[in-house]
């Protein structure tokens, strides 16, 4: 809303707050709940024709549970569970609970020469706290739970030149500076039962400490030629250099029982990385183009400062940069008037190095997050996405991507390395909707109606590739045999009533509407604990707005 000449500010807050999915049968507490408040206010100022300004803050407040996932076993992983064995079912001493503090400052400045060039400043600042203090051990026992505490403070400032456009030359060229302070406080604690953690003491403190600042600068470029005027050739490159400086302590002598490494560690690594890409475009119609691409990228190495064995300490917190080369062939477009739209596209991706977040055998039944570098991965799929509006008011559109997803030579403890293919990635994944809008008569009013059927197919979700796991005797009243998550399925829908101009409008809407049970995927927590992640069960609310 306009606060003088040239002088707007934007307002904007929300609330959201939903119950837990999860019950735990210890203290009647939910997990999977949400609970959180945000704001973002905006100030524009036009000070000259030329000359523009953007100041936005924003902020975060989040207290919420989480749950790990549905529990399928006890503690070490060797028998079923049986302290609460219904699905969305848990029973732990403590229900994980999640606190978020984040907010933010942004100043952009605009300035439009008379040539048509324009120059641009980006700067911003933005500060993350995080809590958030879990059970690993999933039992009513008060034995062992972990304490994350983490705070970041991020600085970054962007300038770009921008030529004129519509010209048969245009360029981008700019710098860029990125800065951020991580802090990690990482607490691993016995609780009043430690004894039963092998002899443990009780409400005993292992402490990790962590810290990693990182600087990273870069220059980049884009250049597009119309060489015909039909072809068009894009050339760009992006030319980087990041640095880490990072320390660490652990002292694992205080719960010796869980065989965690002790001592300091300190080190600074550097990634320079030249990212080229090359991009042909050809007009087959005015409505229809065929593209080529290659590109390259990367992902700079880090430290995993973080619960780490003796054994792999300090070999084990620095993994390496990861980068990857991009083939891409496509074309895109409208028939029938833009009644019918489409977009095809094949792709290859080449990566070496690559990064791969994964629970670490440590020895002993237990593991930990890490991230590790598999020697190779090799991406390659189909994508084809269409929208057609056969009739008025009605819009179908349609997607399906199959993907072929392979790793090599990772290494998942000391002495294993293994290949295979890649986790979370499904071979095939499909969504089509329907929408539907119409005038009820002459009374200002649309009713507007969605539905939306979603498409997951089979993938691993563990880096073995496990096709079954199987805990107890196979032929056991007890035995518990899981693998890949299988393919599946769910339809979303929506109904609304609102004017013509969407002043107002009230909407019913439903997730999961059939109530599809599905299961996204299987993991192994610290102690062995197999862990199956469930989707969100069916939800469905009403949404009212008013626009002024």
């Amino acid at each position: 809303m306009p606060l003088a000449d040239g002088v707007a500010v934007k307002l904007s807050a929300s609330r959201n707050k939903r119950d837990g999915f999860i019950l735990n049968l210890v203290d009647g507490k939910r997990g999977d709940d949400i609970d959180n408040w945000a704001w973002r206010g905006q100030l524009r100022v036009d000070a000259t024709p030329n000359l523009q300004f953007l100041l936005t803050g924003d902020g975060l407040i989040g207290n919420e549970h989480g749950s790990g996932g549905n529990v399928l076993t006890n503690t070490l992983g060797n028998a079923t569970d049986t302290l609460a064995p219904g699905r969305r079912e848990i029973a732990v001493s403590r229900v994980q609970t999640n606190d978020r503090r984040l907010w933010g400052l942004a100043f952009d400045a605009t300035y439009d020469f008379d040539s048509g060039h324009a120059l641009k400043s980006q700067t911003s600042y933005r500060y993350t706290k995080f809590r958030s203090i879990i059970d690993p051990d999933y039992s009513p026992a008060d034995i062992f739970y972990v304490d994350f505490q983490d705070r970041y403070k991020q600085f970054i400032e962007e300038v770009q030149l921008v030529s004129p456009a519509g010209q048969p030359l245009e360029y981008l060229a700019g710098i860029y500076y990125y800065q951020t302070d991580a802090d990690s406080n990482r607490t691993a604690l016995t609780g009043s039962q430690g004894f039963l953690l092998l002899g443990s003491p009780n409400n005993a403190r292992l402490p990790t400490i962590g810290r990693v600042f990182t600087r990273n600068i870069a220059f980049y470029a884009n250049v597009t030629y119309d060489i015909l005027p039909q072809l068009e050739l894009g050339v760009g490159f992006r030319l980087s250099r990041e640095t880490k400086d990072a320390t660490f302590s652990i002292d694992g002598t205080t719960i010796p029982a869980i065989g965690l490494a002790t001592g300091n560690f300190a080190d600074k690594r550097t990634d320079k990385d030249f990212s080229p890409s090359v991009t042909l475009t050809y007009k087959v119609t005015p409505e229809i183009s065929a593209y080529a691409r290659y590109a390259e990228g990367y992902k700079s190495g880090g430290y995993n400062l973080d619960f780490i064995s003796q054994a792999t300490f300090p070999n084990g917190i620095e993994f390496d940069k990861e980068t990857v080369k991009n083939y891409e062939v496509g074309i895109k477009g409208s028939v029938v008037g833009g009644r019918l739209t489409f977009a095809l596209a094949g792709f290859i991706a080449d990566y070496q190095d690559y990064q791969i977040n994964q629970f670490r055998d440590l020895g002993g039944g237990r593991s930990a997050i890490v991230i590790g570098n598999a020697a190779t991965v090799k991406t390659k799929g189909i994508e084809f996405e269409t929208t057609a509006r056969p009739a008025r008011g009605l819009t179908l559109a349609g997607g399906i991507g199959f993907v072929e997803a392979d790793y090599d030579n990772l290494p998942v403890n000391p002495t294993t390395i293994v290949s295979g293919k890649l986790p979370n990635a499904p071979d095939v994944q499909a969504s089509g909707s329907i929408d539907y809008e119409t005038a009820l008569g002459s009374s200002g009013l649309m009713l507007r109606g969605n539905f939306t059927y979603t498409y997951r197919g089979k993938y691993f979700s563990d880096i073995e590739n496990r096709r079954q796991i199987i805990v107890g005797s196979p032929t056991g009243p007890t035995a518990l045999k899981v693998g890949p998550a299988g393919d599946f399925g769910y339809g979303d829908a929506r109904l609304a009533l609102g004017t013509e101009n969407g002043r107002w409008e009230i909407a019913l809407y439903g997730r999961n509407i059939f109530d599809k049970t599905y299961v996204e995927g299987y993991e192994r927590d610290f102690f062995g604990t197999i862990i199956e992640g469930l989707g969100d069960p069916r939800t469905y609310g009403v949404e009212a707005t008013l626009r002024f």
